[in-house]
């Protein structure tokens, strides 16, 4: 057998394994306004689901899973807390001697307080003594909560006041003690929102087995990223060998999309294909998309009602998809075997001249562009 027709050892030895798939990426709003691991924005939004006046369903859950967790922590140091929190409210930035507390949750009428100092990403070198005496009550009826990412240790603490929690350790306990049954949408969508941001953030700061899979096999991954490098190669050699055909050029540079145009003439009126959905639906979605530019798109309705009795445009699709510099006007799919990809640009040319070239030429007509005789 040719050498350049066998497969790689490490291939093969990599197709035999069993690959984890990572989670889908589930963006949500913090994620739009580019605010998911800002702490000051994190500490809004725990004031605001802990408000008994914006949200009063979800703080009372709220604050019943924080003393909870509270209680367990301190039992663990020998130490027991009575906080009161019947009424209270939440103050961010709570200005101190020397600093300012992340999150205070404070009840004057108890004399009871939460201490809380949030952390993202940054190391813990507040002064947690500064907080602890900023607030004037009796030790007993006030707590000091280190609130991260991953658990903090006491030495890390360095005071005995202070126990170390997690964003998912509290949330997530809210969420498995069930959530009440009248809680408004918008809250019920916006906390669903902020726990799905805050246990996204954490897990990626750990080693997942999608990580540790890559960890342990690189070199067969990087000979699998290797001949996905050179299918792609294939699909836009084979592009550019369908423009020579047609006396088009190609024009792109991103793997997930090429034009087939005419470079001379600069028709505003094209092919458009997709490399990338080639190779990764092993030839079931090959999409030729004929695609307006420039004054096209202007006239698009009328190149429509143009085609609206078209033998051939009947039988092709209409993918609805436009954007200020072009419009997806019209589309056909079609699909080989992997076996059969060999034949990938006679099947393009064999289509764009038989089922796309006359209805090009019609728009071109209309767009009073000169065509060859």
């Amino acid at each position: 057998m040719n050498s350049r027709s066998e497969i790689p050892k490490e291939l093969i030895e990599f197709l035999q394994l069993d690959i984890p798939t990572p989670p889908p990426r589930d963006y949500g709003f913090l994620d739009v306004v580019n605010q998911a691991t800002r702490e000051t924005t994190i500490c809004n939004v725990y004031r605001y689901f802990l408000s008994q006046s914006t949200a009063p369903k979800l703080s009372e859950r709220m604050i019943s899973a924080l003393l909870e967790l509270l209680e367990s922590a301190f039992e663990e140091k020998g130490m027991e807390k009575q906080i009161d929190l019947s009424e209270y409210e939440v103050h961010l930035e709570y200005s101190t001697a020397q600093g300012r507390i992340d999150i205070l949750i404070l009840s004057r009428t108890s004399r009871c307080a939460i201490i809380i100092e949030a952390k993202i990403h940054h190391a813990l070198h507040n002064n947690l003594s500064d907080y602890w005496s900023a607030i004037d009550y009796p030790e007993h009826q006030k707590a000091g909560v280190v609130l991260g990412l991953y658990p903090h240790s006491d030495v890390q603490i360095g005071h005995s006041h202070f126990v170390s929690l997690t964003h998912t350790d509290w949330l997530n306990s809210v969420v498995s003690g069930g959530l009440p049954h009248d809680i408004a949408v918008k809250n019920y969508i916006y906390f669903q929102d902020f726990v799905n941001n805050m246990n996204r953030i954490t897990y990626s700061n750990e080693m997942t087995p999608e990580v540790k899979f890559y960890l342990s096999h690189p070199d067969k991954i990087e000979s699998a990223i290797a001949t996905k490098k050179a299918a792609l190669e294939y699909v836009i050699t084979q592009l550019q060998t369908v423009a020579e055909r047609l006396n088009l050029s190609v024009f792109g540079s991103n793997d997930h999309w090429r034009n087939l145009w005419d470079a001379e003439k600069k028709y505003p009126v094209y092919y458009t294909v997709f490399p990338h959905d080639i190779i990764t639906s092993g030839g079931q979605n090959i999409t030729i998309i004929i695609e307006l530019f420039g004054k096209a798109i202007a006239e698009e309705e009328s190149l429509r009602q143009l085609l609206k009795d078209d033998a051939l445009a009947k039988r092709l699709n209409n993918p609805h998809h436009r954007r200020a510099g072009y419009v997806h006007f019209l589309s056909t799919t079609i699909q080989l075997s992997p076996e059969s990809l060999n034949l990938l640009a006679e099947k393009i040319v064999d289509t764009i001249a038989n089922d796309l070239e006359p209805v090009r030429q019609k728009l071109l007509k209309a767009l009073n562009c000169p065509l060859e005789t």
